[in-house]
């Protein structure tokens, strides 16, 4: 009970005419949790990796609570080195405990922006480490241009191009392959 006891109020509204006031101490604690926010983002560097939990998951991002009442966005862009990303829904979930390292950090506006994929190992790092110039390989065929098709080997995507099809020149990507095949 809070009666008898002693406590800051700040005065929100007066009515002259009803002789009376509105008090409110949540304005002073949504005031003190502010500035103590404003603190701790201070402290925060680019580059930094923090612990977050998985708050709330959009079509866009995902929303990342690292604690000490501090929210950080993780665009849907900076969730998976693949490119095809369709929802982080396939991702991530809610709750889910995620390391993220900070890229953008907005201290006048008190927002962050994170990566998660900055903690993931490069595709092309990978794939560089376990092949090597002259490796034969098996890929998928992704997409037909005019100039080759861009074969999915593993994680990475790379070119064919349309001179490396066939020692004959009249065959091409468009003439040799289709998207699906395996190459």
């Amino acid at each position: 009970s809070y009666l008898g006891k002693e406590q800051e109020f700040k005065i929100v509204k007066v009515n002259h005419a009803r002789r009376n006031i509105v008090v409110s101490s949540r304005v002073l604690i949504e005031k003190e949790m502010e500035s103590q926010r404003s603190e701790i983002i201070k402290t925060i560097e680019k580059g930094q990796v923090r612990k977050g939990t998985v708050k709330n998951i959009t079509d866009f991002g995902v929303f990342v609570d690292l604690g000490e009442d501090l929210e950080a966005f993780l665009h849907v862009s900076e969730i998976s080195w693949d490119k095809n990303v369709k929802h982080p829904k396939d991702y991530l979930e809610n709750n889910a405990e995620i390391n993220v390292e900070v890229i953008e950090i907005d201290k006048e506006g008190r927002r962050l922006r994170v990566s998660l994929k900055n903690l993931l190992p490069k595709p092309m790092d990978t794939f560089t480490s376990e092949n090597k110039v002259g490796d034969v390989v098996t890929g998928t065929v992704t997409s037909i241009t005019d100039f080759g098709a861009f074969v999915k080997v593993g994680t990475v995507e790379g070119l064919l191009h349309n001179q490396e099809i066939s020692w004959d020149k009249s065959k091409n990507a468009k003439s040799e392959l289709k998207v699906g095949d395996e190459v």
